[in-house]
């Protein structure tokens, strides 16, 4: 009867810690910028990207949507006016930083703004 009683009280512990384990869903929420572009990224909760780029003083501000997909690499695909605009594998992905590489770019970084 006290392993039974020791087992629940693992089983409870390990369901609670688990459940508080950040996923890439929670993790890539926020503002991200292009380590060597000036491109930024904010990324929202509720499935909107908006892309704000700035190239000889001109900004150019893009929204769509995106879904992060549940494959190892993790794929976010970013769709603009229901299109599939690009599928960006992340490659690294932690708090502060993200590595995203595409079939047609090589890897580039992300780091998170504040």
């Amino acid at each position: 009867m006290k392993n039974l009683k020791l087992y629940g009280v693992l089983l409870f512990i390990f369901t609670l810690l688990s459940s508080c384990a950040t996923t890439p869903n929670s993790t890539i929420i926020g503002k991200w910028k292009f380590q060597n572009k000036n491109i930024t990224y904010q990324i929202i909760n509720n499935g909107v990207i908006i892309a704000n780029a700035t190239d000889n003083n001109n900004r150019i501000k893009k929204s769509g949507k995106w879904v992060l997909s549940n494959d190892e690499p993790p794929v976010l695909k970013i769709f603009a006016d229901g299109k599939l605009e690009e599928e960006l594998t992340i490659t690294f992905m932690s708090k502060d930083l993200m590595k995203l590489k595409s079939k047609s770019r090589d890897e580039e970084t992300l780091v998170r703004t504040k």
